[in-house]
């Protein structure tokens, strides 16, 4: 009788002193007599105010129209300001140029872009330049967005750990990142953990503190609080890649360069 393995979550990678753990509050705290205080203030009436008569009259789900509703200029709201990181355009420039470069001679399909997969320490040093040709192992084809295909700047790498197995992300898996994307609530981001040398995916949660955010491992488990002064976010994860190599396909019979290693069942 033949056993499988199954893929099992990891056991956490986050240091003991950067775990988040809850506190339970078991003494009971005395309620305090007389009228409780008001928290509603002109500002914040207002402010409320606006939103539900723009809730009401007007159309707020993009942000130029909530923009509107609460009487700001159209033309001081840049839509996409949040969304990219500030990059000098001469810097866009020269990385549209070697993206384009790439898919003339990595992709045939002109829908097709190619992106490098780097090594750890390149990623680390945020050097996102191939040393190599594209070929083979050493680059992926994604998709080409048709909206911003032209202004995200993408990397590669391997996943080199399972503590994403409840998210969906394995151990060897192709990680696409975007590197002058800024992270949202709930995004899957590439980023470093304090005292390893490795760049790994975790899920990028907001705190009430806009310097403080939450690093999730699958699963939600063991999140670590980490500051924006870290600088431990390199990108926002936008394609997870995965190929399976079937077993009557003998490995011995092909090249070197295209041989995977065995599985352990």
């Amino acid at each position: 009788m033949i056993y499988r393995k199954f893929v099992e979550q990891e056991e956490s990678l986050v240091p003991e002193n950067r775990r988040r753990r809850k506190i339970e509050h078991t003494e009971k705290v005395p309620r305090k007599r007389g009228r409780k205080k008001c928290p509603m203030t002109l500002r914040n009436y207002l402010f409320l105010r606006a939103l539900y008569l723009a809730a009401r009259d007007g159309d707020t789900s993009s942000r130029e129209g909530f923009a509107e509703a609460l009487g700001l200029s159209y033309k001081l709201v840049n839509t996409m300001a949040s969304a990219f990181e500030r990059i000098h355009p001469d810097i866009c420039k020269a990385q549209a140029k070697l993206q384009q470069e790439r898919d003339d001679a990595f992709c045939r399909p002109e829908n097709l872009t190619a992106v490098p997969m780097l090594e750890i320490d390149d990623i680390l040093q945020r050097d996102y330049r191939e040393k190599a040709p594209l070929e083979g192992k050493k680059a992926a084809a994604i998709v080409k967005e048709p909206r911003f295909g032209e202004r995200l700047h993408y990397f590669g790498f391997f996943m080199p750990d399972g503590c994403m197995v409840n998210d969906g992300i394995c151990k060897g898996d192709k990680i696409i990142a975007a590197s002058n994307v800024r992270p949202t609530n709930g995004d899957l981001v590439a980023c470093r953990i304090p005292g390893l040398h490795t760049v790994t995916v975790r899920r990028y949660v907001t705190t009430g503190n806009p310097a403080l955010f939450d690093l999730y491992e699958g699963g939600t488990i063991n999140p670590m609080p980490t500051v924006w002064s870290d600088n431990a976010i390199y990108g926002v994860v936008v394609e997870v890649q995965r190929s399976y190599w079937p077993r009557r396909l003998p490995l011995q019979d092909l090249p070197e360069k295209y041989r995977r290693e065995e599985l352990p069942w």
